[in-house]
């Protein structure tokens, strides 16, 4: 049951991170199978980091960060 919702979560974040990152290049420059590759190529690293995790504390750092920024309000600000 937990792994399922692993793997849903995974895709949520796949599907919000591809929003945020392929909002710079239009999507007709880009073939449907090179952004599959590139997608399936993260989702199996992110995999392979949560089943190599034995916490909570390294199975949180395989997960990509929010678009947005932790509070989804954009990048935190540069600290000098």
């Amino acid at each position: 049951m937990s792994y399922r919702l692993l793997l849903c979560s995974l895709t949520v974040s796949a599907a919000l991170s591809a929003a945020a990152h392929g909002a710079d290049t239009p999507p007709a420059q880009q073939s449907f199978d090179e952004v599959k590759a590139r997608h399936l190529a993260r989702l199996q690293k992110e995999i392979t980091c949560v089943e190599a995790a034995t916490n909570f504390e390294e199975m949180h750092a395989c997960m990509p960060p929010p678009p947005g920024g932790h509070m989804g309000m954009g990048p935190p600000p540069a600290r000098n």
